[in-house]
């Protein structure tokens, strides 16, 4: 069989292909032998990648982006109302026979999807299937992706999605990390007219960054609970929007270009001092520091786990804090507070922006 009949298998939908072999009635000579569609993809992927590594001199032909990738990841990983979830179901082989045809596709130009919802489905399966990855290339596949977007609304509307809907959460710090890859590229080409160095467009989607419901954890009756949906769940997704905003404020000319000073009061009230007072609950708890001991008592090794999950938090919004100091503590009795015109024109883009 040639890599021509092996596309043809994985890029059929699911209900398109034949039916498994009927053991009461074998075929009687090989051809006769349908190709199976995971069967198929693994050994597409390993051909590709055998070509790429040992052809030498040899034309290789990686899968166009789109359509002939997205529709293979649709087959595979698709068909669910939240595609993560569809991901992990499934085993680490098809995720890393998909992952290698992502690699190899991606080096040659994207393309343009046919719409949305094909740019939107075929991110969205792309990030989780990178999500348990360790190496950062491979994470990094779905910058490139949403980053080729011609549409800079369409790259919005998507990361407001990503970190909007709670379904979605095993991958919001990829979709922060969509949001400083904008941020810092438009910075660098110097584009009054990117949408990413807008202050409007940038105080519509602030309030995404920090799952302000989750800061309000009853850590009062269910300690351990919410210790475990903290550490677990909600850790990755605040790291990397602390680290942005971390890099935003230290930057003048981001801090100055995104107006962030009349945000950051906004910010103090509602993720930063919820966020402290959430890690000093979790901190006080241990008997060390007086208190009953019920997260060690139901945690094994919990001195790694705390210290990977609120440990690393309390530092980063240490930093947080230290540079909106040394940013805006000279001016604090002259803070700026958002004007009518600004909310106006916030709401007036939350609304334009809807999520993907």
């Amino acid at each position: 069989m040639d890599d021509s009949q092996l596309r043809s298998v994985v890029s059929m939908a699911p209900d398109k292909q034949t039916p498994p072999l009927d053991f009461e009635d074998l075929p009687k000579k090989p051809e006769e032998i349908h190709l199976e569609r995971h069967g198929a993809l693994l050994l597409l992927a390993a051909r590709t990648l055998m070509a790429e590594l040992f052809a030498h001199g040899q034309e290789i032909h990686p899968l166009a982006v789109f359509p002939d990738l997205a529709q293979i990841f649709s087959n595979f990983v698709g068909g669910a109302d939240t595609p993560v979830a569809a991901v992990f179901e499934q085993r680490r082989i098809l995720l890393d026979s998909l992952l290698t045809l992502a690699v190899l596709s991606t080096e040659q130009p994207i393309g343009i999807p046919g719409g949305e919802d094909e740019f939107r489905e075929f991110t969205l399966a792309l990030t989780a299937c990178t999500a348990s990855q360790s190496y950062g290339s491979i994470r990094r596949l779905s910058i490139t992706i949403v980053h080729s977007h011609p549409s800079q609304v369409t790259r919005f509307r998507l990361i407001r999605r990503v970190l909007e809907d709670d379904d979605l959460r095993p991958i919001k710090d990829s979709a922060v990390s969509w949001l400083k890859h904008e941020i810092l590229d438009a910075a660098a080409h110097a584009s009054d007219s990117n949408i990413f160095l807008s202050p409007h467009y940038f105080s519509a989607i602030l309030p995404s960054l920090f799952s302000y419901n989750d800061l309000s954890l009853n850590v009062s009756s269910e300690i351990v609970t919410s210790w475990f949906k903290f550490s677990q769940t909600l850790v990755p997704s605040l790291h990397a929007s602390l680290s942005l905003l971390y890099l935003l404020i230290s930057s003048p000319a981001l801090r100055e270009q995104l107006q962030l000073e009349k945000s950051i009061v906004y910010l103090r009230r509602m993720a930063l001092e919820p966020l402290k007072s959430l890690c000093h609950a979790f901190e006080s708890d241990l008997t060390q520091n007086g208190g009953e001991g019920r997260i060690e008592a139901a945690v094994d090794m919990w001195e790694i786990g705390m210290s990977r999950s609120v440990g690393l938090i309390s530092h980063v919004l240490g930093q947080v804090e230290d540079a909106a100091g040394e940013a805006f503590a000279p001016v604090d009795a002259e803070i700026q507070e958002p004007t009518a015109d600004d909310i106006a024109r916030v709401e007036a883009i939350r609304r334009e922006t809807s999520p993907l």
